[in-house]
């Protein structure tokens, strides 16, 4: 998905292993994704919740497209250089 929006990315799986590791990483539950460091999802950006558990997406596991597709334009217009982790 990411080349058919013709941004340039590097894309990191990062495992998390123990409820410790939430804050350092910044991570809400799986999936969490993050573009720049920062997450897909602009409502989460501000909170400190977080949380070693499954992340629910309207309702569901999955990762909105929409979401996605928004935080790597963004990215790529304010950077040039995308990490998706």
């Amino acid at each position: 998905m990411v080349e058919s929006l013709g941004v340039a990315a590097t894309i990191r799986e990062v495992a998390v292993d123990n409820p410790e590791q939430a804050p350092a990483l910044r991570f809400f539950g799986s999936p969490t994704i993050q573009v720049n460091g920062q997450d897909i999802d602009p409502a989460m950006r501000h909170r400190t919740d977080y949380s070693y558990s499954c992340r629910m997406y309207e309702g569901d596991g999955i990762v909105p497209r929409a979401l996605l597709e928004r935080a790597l334009q963004e990215a790529g217009r304010t950077s040039g250089k995308v990490v998706a982790a």
